[in-house]
């Protein structure tokens, strides 16, 4: 017959690098991902704000050529 003892679970130190920078890695490419995505929204405002200034300018200046 086997001897059955309590089960401990034993972490190889393969496993606990693994374990060790998913907790590191995952969180950070997350927070990468956010920062990227929010900047990506920031530059979208901006250039249309710079758009909506461009036209506003230009039909300025065609306004004063016409009158």
């Amino acid at each position: 017959m086997k001897n059955v003892e309590n089960p401990r679970t034993v972490w190889s130190i393969r496993r606990l690098a693994l374990l060790s920078l998913s907790i590191i890695v995952l969180p950070l490419f997350l927070a990468v991902v956010l920062f990227d995505w929010y900047a990506v929204k920031q530059q979208l405002g901006i250039m249309q704000t710079a758009r909506e200034n461009t036209l506003s300018i230009y039909q300025s200046a065609f306004d004063e050529a016409i009158h």
